[in-house]
């Protein structure tokens, strides 16, 4: 498990730790059937990169209305 993920799961209770990671796949679950709903209805599928978007947007290469 990544650094990360470990120090936020180490600051949860103890008996909270099962509820939130739960709550994290089954939002997981649910955002991937998403995806896999629009891209059977044609929509393109774009990768995670907010570091990216925020850069296309700084350089207007897209509207912040798109």
């Amino acid at each position: 498990m990544p650094d990360d993920v470990a120090e936020q799961l180490a600051a949860l209770p103890a008996r909270q730790v099962s509820a939130y990671v739960t709550e994290a796949l089954r939002r997981r679950r649910i955002s991937d059937d998403m995806r896999a709903t629009l891209r059977a209805a044609g929509h393109k599928d774009f990768p995670y990169d907010p570091i990216g978007a925020a850069q296309r947007l700084a350089a207007q290469q897209v509207s912040p209305e798109a």
